[in-house]
């Protein structure tokens, strides 16, 4: 199941509404919403912290999942990044 849906089943399944969610998180819930379309995807640190208050694994948010792609893209690009810097 893609993040998008893991996450907005597993508020529902809490009966968390997004402005809850988003205050815990300390975003917008405009932002929860937007993670909860498809349409953007949050950083690792907010990612440990929506875990604890869903009260759900990592790997349960990611696995099988495009946002594992997602971030395991974006440290490929870091680390090319920091080699390009320190070469």
């Amino acid at each position: 199941m893609e993040f998008s849906k893991v996450l907005k089943k597993r508020r529902k399944e809490l009966q968390i509404t997004q402005q809850a969610l988003a205050d815990r998180l300390f975003v917008t819930r405009q932002t929860v919403s937007r993670w909860e379309n498809g349409l953007s995807y949050p950083n690792l640190d907010v990612l440990v912290k929506i875990s604890e208050c869903l009260e759900i694994t990592l790997d349960e948010l990611l696995k099988g999942g495009e946002l594992k792609k997602v971030l395991v893209n974006r440290i490929v690009y870091c680390n090319s990044m920091t080699r390009t810097c320190l070469a």
